[in-house]
């Protein structure tokens, strides 16, 4: 399993934020590289969630325990589930075309968990300041 970096509950609560940070991306015009960067991330989203969910299933019950209290209390008919990509050193205008080729990988995968693909998106530094997910 390859987990994400970090999983977040904000202080409104409702919503749970898988993050995964990345220090940098390739380029969509290098196919190879592109693809098994969206593959790796793709593993890492799909890695976590799934465990998260098993762990609430009962089935992982050493992971349960190391989950802080907030996360134990989750209300997962009720909780709003978001993911998010970080690369801090990305320009926006490079954010698009990594957002839409992971919604596209995603979609199905989200859709079996009710999660819809527009909670996805890809962030850059200014962006992630924005959301909380970093620290200037």
């Amino acid at each position: 399993m390859k987990p994400v970096e970090f999983l977040w509950i904000p202080p409104t609560g409702g919503k749970l934020v898988l993050v995964e940070a990345k220090s940098s991306f390739s380029n969509p015009s290098n196919a190879k590289d592109f693809n098994k960067n969206l593959q790796e991330i793709y593993t890492k989203l799909v890695d976590s969630l799934t465990v998260l969910i098993a762990t609430k299933l009962g089935r992982h019950p050493n992971i349960g325990q190391e989950l802080p209290a907030q996360f134990q209390q989750i209300s997962w008919s009720d909780v709003t589930i978001h993911l998010r990509l970080v690369i801090p050193g990305f320009e926006k205008s490079w954010l698009p075309p990594i957002t839409d080729a992971l919604r596209v990988r995603l979609k199905h995968f989200l859709a079996a968990f009710g999660v819809s693909d527009m909670h996805f998106q890809v962030l850059n530094k200014e962006l992630a300041l924005k959301q909380r997910l970093l620290k200037e």
